[in-house]
């Protein structure tokens, strides 16, 4: 762990992000994609249609107004696990991450580079769905620093989790990236149950495995900063326990930075350059 969280590693890290953020900055296609404008879009097209006729829930906001959080898990999700394991399979294809597994440092500062990417991406995809659902819903911005607090730590961590558990996924799905749809589909099942919290209609078992996972407690975290305390009862456990998301997050953050590097380099050390060979025959085949 200390390994990945050295300086030197944090600051090339940080520079690969910036570089690429300003790639993508300049890109007006990768904007539209890497910025997920159209889950905003659909976001700001379902308020409008359903303002005047989702029914309230606790604490007299309206249903449409909680469905922001739930469209916030989906970003987390689309950014950290699906963007992230398409960047480890598309890296492992054209051998970036051979050649990173012979620099120094290069597959921590990969690691790195990814879950800062997504960090401030999807801070940024969050803040825009934050307004959109205050200016299209009845939703209100956290009324106290302690609410700031939370929503800000809860999106980076479970932005920062997503992108390890992206990383994880890509390092242990076989060559074809089409395995990756089959892969994401139980994790987005996942995602639609913890953000639309409906955990009193699951079996007890279910929702004892919601509780280990980490959407679950992104999707608490996300409610307890934006939603009425008086919404904390229809959670499975009777609160918020913001404390206890912000453990679990910080723990599924750090076990999966600390086994993902070790992941990476063990695929890349199965891999032999016929093998580079063939996955970039098998690439070019996809456009032909």
């Amino acid at each position: 762990m200390t390994k990945i969280f050295k300086s030197r590693t944090l600051r090339l890290g940080i520079e690969r992000t910036r570089l690429e953020l300003r790639a993508v900055i300049r890109d007006v296609n990768r904007l539209f994609i890497e910025f997920h404008l159209v889950n905003i879009a659909l976001f700001v097209l379902l308020a409008v249609l359903l303002r005047d006729r989702a029914p309230l829930a606790p604490g007299g906001v309206s249903q449409v107004a909680a469905l922001t959080v739930t469209f916030m898990l989906i970003s987390i999700a689309q950014l950290g696990v699906v963007s992230v394991a398409q960047a480890v399979i598309v890296s492992r294809e054209d051998g970036t991450l051979l050649r990173l597994r012979c620099t120094p440092g290069g597959l921590r500062v990969f690691v790195v580079e990814k879950v800062a990417y997504v960090v401030a991406v999807g801070v940024a995809v969050l803040g825009v769905l934050t307004v959109c659902g205050v200016a299209f819903t009845d939703l209100a911005l956290p009324a106290s620093p302690g609410r700031w607090v939370t929503l800000l730590g809860v999106a980076a961590l479970g932005l920062a989790t997503t992108a390890v558990i992206g990383a994880l996924l890509g390092a242990v799905l076989p060559d074809a990236r089409e395995s990756l749809g089959y892969s994401v589909l139980p994790v987005f099942v996942l995602v639609l149950v913890s953000g639309m919290n409906v955990g009193d209609r699951l079996p007890e078992w279910a929702n004892r495995l919601l509780d280990v996972l980490p959407f679950n407690w992104t999707a608490r975290g996300l409610r307890s900063a934006l939603m009425p305390d008086a919404m904390a009862a229809l959670e499975t456990v009777g609160g918020w326990q913001r404390p206890l998301a912000f453990a679990v997050l910080a723990a599924w953050a750090g076990a999966g930075a600390l086994v993902a590097v070790p992941l990476l380099r063990r695929m890349t050390l199965q891999a032999s350059g016929s093998d580079l060979a063939r996955r970039r025959e098998k690439a070019a085949a996809r456009y032909r």
